[in-house]
């Protein structure tokens, strides 16, 4: 007999009680095989102290993106190439602006990235690897009202749109040639335009 037939069967002739539990325990037993699964993805994952990654979808990991959280953290992932040649770029921090046009005065702040728990190799082609950064929200917070008590009080009450140029420096056979510090001063070999970066090697696919 076949399983839809056998089920009408058990609705038809047996009495209730049986019919519902017939039916109901392999839908119970299949949602805590998936709740089993989920507690331990969550678990194992918990372990790289990465909050970032325990609230995300696991889809989420794996693309790349610049947004503000819920909370007004500052959140970046990267998908780059594996260290295999001795030369590459890698982003250590953001200026922000509160007009897209400001280019000095109190109108920017300099924010240095900090990274957000172990990077994880892409699942479409080992050969790449996404990495985490995260700016705390206090922080963002802070820089603006030191810059701008104006700007800090408009986006406490408005709300509002800022905007983001990277900071760049190049690492030349695993050795990083340029910083920020905290106070978002630079050192050594560092750019702050798309242009500085393109052009500061001859660079195979970025």
């Amino acid at each position: 007999m076949r399983n839809n037939d056998k089920t009408q069967q058990i609705f038809r002739d047996a009495p209730v009680p049986k019919a519902v539990l017939y039916n109901a325990v392999p839908s119970i037993v299949s949602m805590l095989m998936v709740l089993v699964y989920n507690l331990a993805d969550t678990f194992f994952i918990g372990q790289t102290k990465n909050p970032l990654m325990v609230a995300a979808d696991e889809t989420d990991l794996y693309h790349e993106s610049l947004k503000f959280d819920s909370n007004g953290n500052l959140l970046m992932t990267t998908r780059d190439k594996k260290a295999g040649s001795n030369v590459r770029y890698k982003t250590i921090g953001w200026t922000m602006k509160r007009t897209p046009n400001a280019s000095a005065g109190a109108e920017i702040v300099r924010l240095k990235l900090e990274q957000n728990g172990a990077s994880r190799p892409d699942p479409a082609d080992p050969g790449y690897i996404f990495t985490y950064f995260k700016c705390d929200k206090d922080l963002i917070f802070a820089k603006i009202g030191a810059a701008s008590a104006d700007w800090q009080k408009d986006l406490y009450q408005n709300g509002g749109i800022v905007y983001l140029d990277a900071i760049m420096t190049v690492v030349e056979n695993g050795r990083v040639l340029g910083s920020m510090d905290e106070s978002g001063i630079l050192h050594g070999e560092v750019y702050t335009t798309a242009a500085g970066i393109m052009n500061a090697r001859n660079w195979a696919d970025a």
